[in-house]
């Protein structure tokens, strides 16, 4: 029976919802799940016949480890998403190569504590994040003339190791949410909407899937079309601004896939891990 490693963490920042779920589901289709840390140093990888990332929630705080991780175990055992799409995928700054790539994305800039890059975004409130992050972690909002408050928070993210990206607020998103669409072995499955998260929220999601619309599938298609090497998995953050869609993240790593809100999902997921082996 092959053996699939569920990637997490040692110290998992909050609950995997999904987790007893995607458990029980390899166990019906014949294969055996193990979780595994990826910080754990007694875990024998090439033992797998794949490794599957899925809560590795920590890796902002120890990103260089992570990274070296992923290049190791991508030589032991196949590794789900692969290397070539987990590395260029940890920073945020891909979002700046997505829009040269013309994908419309929220605006955004790097800025430093002289916050001379905020000139290049146009709001009056400001969503400052580091780099590389997860879940809302070093996640706030400012007032524009809040100098003050953002120089500190700059100062936080790149005392924790990171650069600081800034970006507007997008007026949208307490209203209409944040639209996740779900990608899986070349398909979008379902969506669900978020409501905006910051430093110390908790995630507020639909507590069911909810219908694509064209449109969103339109704008998802051309974010994915960017995409090589074949993800096993996906996730694309949508937000409607002034009736355009704009990319806000493309998850490739660990994000949460909302297998809850569509069991179906699931189990596209699970026949998707089998064909790979």
């Amino acid at each position: 029976m092959p053996r699939i490693a569920i990637v997490t963490c040692l110290n998992l920042p909050e609950p995997d919802v999904d987790q007893d779920l995607v458990l029980e589901r390899f166990v019906a289709a014949n294969l055996e799940p193990v979780l595994a840390a990826w910080d754990d140093e007694q875990v024998e990888w090439s033992g797998f016949d794949a490794a599957v990332i899925r809560s590795t929630w920590d890796y902002p705080m120890r990103p260089a480890e992570f990274r070296a991780w992923v290049e190791s175990v991508g030589q032991k055992t196949k590794l789900l998403n692969s290397g070539e799409l987990v590395v260029p995928n940890l920073d945020k700054r891909y979002l700046l190569r997505m829009a040269e790539a013309g994908i419309p994305t929220v605006p955004t800039v790097v800025v430093d504590q002289d916050l001379s890059g905020l000139s290049e975004v146009e709001s009056g409130r400001i969503v400052i994040k580091p780099a590389i992050g997860a879940g809302s972690y070093l996640t706030s909002f400012f007032n524009r003339n809040d100098e003050a408050g953002m120089i500190s928070h700059v100062r936080e993210i790149e005392e924790f190791g990171a650069v600081a990206l800034a970006q507007p607020f997008m007026k949208s998103v307490p209203d209409g949410g944040e639209r996740s669409l779900i990608w899986i072995d070349g398909v979008f499955t379902h969506k669900i909407v978020k409501q905006p998260r910051f430093t110390g929220d908790h995630e507020a999601v639909s507590s069911a899937a909810v219908p694509i619309e064209p449109t969103e599938l339109e704008m998802a298609e051309r974010v994915m079309a960017t995409v090589n090497h074949n993800p096993l998995y996906a996730r694309v953050d949508l937000i409607e601004e002034e009736g355009q869609f704009v990319l806000n993240e493309l998850e490739l790593i660990e994000p949460s896939l909302f297998f809850l809100q569509s069991p179906d999902a699931l189990d596209d997921f699970v026949s998707a891990v089998k064909k790979r082996l």
